[in-house]
């Protein structure tokens, strides 16, 4: 890929990551392509291409963490907030009220 098909893949992006849209900082953006074939995707933030990398490019898996995410709490856990469990684990280690 050269520069100029890089700034034209950027310009068709809209100046960002493909998927985020957040423009290149310090760091430009990353040639994302496809492991199996060697096709270029396009471009994306290290965030963005470290998270396809840790779902290894699995579309069945990219589904479902968006449904994971996306999805009702099970009963038992509508009543619990993130900061009362940590309260209580603190509470646990410290042997100790909070």
């Amino acid at each position: 890929m050269s520069i100029a098909d890089y700034d034209d893949l950027l310009l068709r992006q809209r100046g960002g990551c493909a998927i985020c849209g957040k423009p290149p900082g310090k760091i430009s953006l990353h040639v994302d392509h496809d492991h199996e074939t060697g096709r270029i995707r396009g471009l994306l933030c290290v965030g963005c291409n470290n998270a396809l990398g840790q779902f290894h490019d699995d579309p069945d898996l990219l589904t479902r963490a968006i449904d994971y995410v996306g999805a009702d709490v099970a009963p038992y856990v509508d009543s619990l907030l993130i900061h009362d469990v940590i309260r209580e684990r603190a509470r646990g280690l410290r042997g100790s009220p909070v």
